[in-house]
């Protein structure tokens, strides 16, 4: 159950990147998202692709893109969906590491958008 529902929730996390990223609609891949035509890349990393995970523990992902211009847009599109009583995934503690993604940074920083999402 555990293992769908981590299935499930990565998903939904990568259609949601694809869709804010490129613009276009999602699509159901497993595993990476995009293609040659696309610079957009959404993978699993930690303790869920090597299956040492706890039951109730978190879900790691990571994408790669070309720049970070919609990493704003990912914010706010999780901030709409936690404010909708029937998403089909319940979005919950949205936030980000610059709390602004588009202030200029001063040194190449990684930019981190986190979220609890069941």
């Amino acid at each position: 159950r555990a293992e769908a529902h981590r299935a499930a929730v990565f998903r939904h996390i990568a259609k949601m990147v694809r869709h804010v990223a490129s613009g276009q609609k999602p699509q159901d891949e497993e595993e990476g998202v995009g293609g040659e035509e696309e610079e957009i890349q959404v993978h699993r990393f930690g303790s869920v692709p090597l299956k040492t995970y706890l039951p109730h523990g978190d879900l790691d992902v990571t994408a790669f893109a070309a720049d970070d211009k919609w990493l704003q847009k990912l914010k706010e599109a999780l901030e709409a969906q936690a404010r909708q009583d029937d998403a089909q995934c319940v979005v919950s503690g949205v936030y980000s590491v610059p709390h602004n993604l588009n202030s200029p940074a001063h040194a190449e920083v990684v930019k981190v958008v986190k979220c609890q999402i069941d």
